[in-house]
């Protein structure tokens, strides 16, 4: 990559980390080359976004994370994917780092809402894999099937979907299978059905934001959350759904299950809102062009 460089000398570098290591070696370009306008992008934190809370301290994974801290503050800006990473960062009140939402090209699609207050279904959407919550979506799922008949859409697969199935028939909560989907108008029509949309993980995962919750968002579904600080604001600031955690666990699955109609319908306008204003590539540019990029 550095010969790379040498070659292009480049006026401006826009990097993404991870790869941790891309840190240092930008930095030391910048030293060398003091007039390229350097940039970086944290996408994801690594190792911290693992779900290997235990091993943080150990000094492999000590230097993975410090070789990309100690390099950081040489770019001219750094950008964030979310306000979450610069406190893990240390960087919450420097103006260096500035957050920067994704963006995305679709645009809401046509919908029909199509739930009613008899039953109360949610949907679950990606990968189901060790960094999501699965006793946790158990137990939330069981408890709003006692006060309203619940069933869950999963769309996507992973290798804990089948634990997840087994334990929601187990309890009692049909699942319906839709598999994997990605065409957006095959997507709304499963939205279509659903009340409210699982955004939940491990409390050992420092992630501020998902794919997912765009998803949900784009298609007018509401979430039932679990993910900090970014999401956890969108979500109390703009009513798009409901945050959770064990302590009011069945708190929300009580109130989930008896908002009425009228109430839904304004949380789904809500979602396409937020996401419109927010994850929409006018907003993305617009942070771009006020750091002179």
């Amino acid at each position: 990559m550095k010969k790379k460089l040498e070659e292009i000398r480049p006026d401006v570098i826009y990097c993404l980390v991870p790869a941790n290591s891309l840190a240092k070696m930008m930095a030391q370009y910048k030293r060398e080359h003091p007039e390229v306008k350097l940039y970086f992008d944290v996408i994801d934190l690594w190792p911290e976004a693992m779900p290997i809370e235990k091993y943080l301290s150990l000094p492999p994974f000590q230097y993975w994370r410090k070789l990309r801290d100690k390099y950081l503050p040489a770019a001219d800006q750094v950008f964030t994917e979310c306000a979450l990473y610069q406190d893990v960062l240390g960087q919450k009140d420097n103006q260096k780092f500035k957050t920067l939402y994704w963006a995305r090209p679709e645009l809401p699609c046509s919908f029909a809402d199509l739930i009613s207050e008899e039953e109360v279904h949610f949907v679950y959407l990606g990968s189901i894999n060790n960094i999501i919550d699965i006793d946790f979506i158990v137990d939330f799922l069981t408890h709003c099937n006692q006060y309203k008949p619940s069933f869950l859409h999963i769309i996507g697969e992973g290798e804990s979907k089948a634990v997840l199935v087994q334990k929601l028939e187990e309890a009692h909560v049909p699942v319906i299978d839709h598999k994997k989907v990605f065409e957006q108008e095959k997507k709304q029509a499963i939205f279509d059905q659903c009340n409210y949309a699982l955004n939940i993980m491990k409390e050992s995962v420092v992630v501020g934001l998902t794919m997912k919750s765009l998803d949900y968002w784009c298609g007018g579904v509401p979430i039932i959350n679990t993910i900090p600080a970014d999401t956890a604001r969108l979500v109390e600031e703009f009513q798009i759904g409901f945050n959770i955690d064990r302590e009011n666990l069945d708190a929300v699955a009580q109130r989930v299950c008896s908002t009425p109609l009228s109430e839904q319908f304004e949380q789904r306008e809500n979602c396409r809102k937020v996401y419109q204003e927010f994850f929409r590539g006018g907003s993305f540019a617009n942070t771009l062009k006020s750091t002179g990029l």
